[in-house]
């Protein structure tokens, strides 16, 4: 039984194969590939410390990359922080690109000057509004399914 089906598939292939010779027709495995583009220079400017989103844009411009994407040429830091840089180097080793330059502002605005130009007289912060901080929010245990 397995001659049989063996040697029809043969069969079918070979005149196939035959068919498309007669006719002056080919077969294409994929499709031509498209021309490669250059990856684009990149200098990342962040202030890094103050929330997740620019280490998160970091974290994709390493993956970008790695991808060959873009060129992260270098990361410039605009917030005048020891530990700034220190946390920018430890992001690029981690992501194995640990050649890329990392510059930063001295004498720029520190954390400190930032925490006064944006908080209100009370101490808060001026971007959140009060309302979203002070709603009573459910216990997280709502949110998981019990068995």
């Amino acid at each position: 039984m397995r001659a049989v089906i063996g040697g029809t598939w043969y069969a079918t292939v070979l005149t196939l194969g035959i068919s498309l010779a007669d006719t002056g027709h080919t077969i294409e495995a994929s499709p031509p590939a498209a021309p490669v583009k250059a990856p684009i220079n990149v200098i990342f400017d962040t202030d890094i410390w103050s929330d997740i989103d620019d280490m998160l844009a970091l974290a994709m411009l390493h993956a970008l990359q790695d991808r060959h994407e873009l060129n992260l040429v270098a990361v410039t830091i605009s917030t005048d922080d020891k530990w700034c840089a220190s946390y920018v180097d430890l992001i690029d080793t981690f992501y194995g690109h640990p050649q890329i330059p990392i510059g930063i502002v001295h004498n720029g605005m520190g954390i400190e000057a930032f925490r006064k130009k944006f908080r209100s007289r009370n101490g808060r912060s001026r971007a959140i509004p009060r309302s979203s901080r002070n709603e009573k929010k459910p216990t997280a245990r709502r949110f998981i399914p019990t068995a």
